[in-house]
């Protein structure tokens, strides 16, 4: 609309000819003009975009990060009920020995070892287990992070190809224009 009534005002008093090619003119620099407008909103929405990306996988490496901690705690109080359970296994084990009357010596002694070995054992699986969950959910908030640097990145690389594109673009229809 602004061209329009610009080209009316220029075009008052020349022939046909030149109104024509003023008016052919205006045309094409409202095509530049929204050229070049339609270049900058799909860059601005390229990068736009990257940048969410990179928010969005910030978010889940957040949240990977509390499930790798929460596997950990999770981890540290199973092993803490072993412990407990373990103990008492062990009180259970020495009451019934000395109600039977067998001293501490011998294969009791030797039960009571091995059933503190395994103690050991389940309680250090357990932990091992907890460990390599909350690796994995580590490696998978480290993932994500590199995801969205490369997202933010990628964003960025469009933005600037849709801008050098269609500013090729603009200047071809600016070239295309001159007489």
């Amino acid at each position: 609309m602004p061209f329009e009534i610009g080209t009316a005002l220029v075009t008052a008093g020349m022939s046909a000819a030149t109104q024509a090619a003023a008016a052919s003119f205006a045309v094409g620099v409202d095509v530049a003009i929204a050229a070049a407008a339609g270049t900058a909103t799909t860059a601005y929405g390229t990068y736009a975009s990257g940048q969410q990306q990179k928010a969005n996988m910030a978010y889940n490496a957040k949240i990977a990060e509390q499930q790798a901690r929460r596997e950990e705690l999770a981890a540290g109080y199973e092993a803490g009920l072993i412990a407990e359970k373990g103990r008492r296994l062990k009180a259970t084990q020495r009451t019934l020995y000395a109600k039977a009357g067998l001293t501490g010596a011998g294969t009791p002694l030797l039960v009571l070892q091995d059933t503190a070995t395994k103690i050991r054992q389940d309680i250090l699986m357990t932990g091992w287990g907890g460990q390599q969950r909350a690796g994995y959910y580590r490696s998978q908030a480290g993932l994500s992070l590199m995801q969205g640097r490369s997202a933010a990145k990628a964003g960025l690389i469009g933005a600037g190809s849709s801008l050098l594109s269609g500013g090729s673009d603009v200047f071809y229809r600016y070239k295309q224009m001159k007489p």
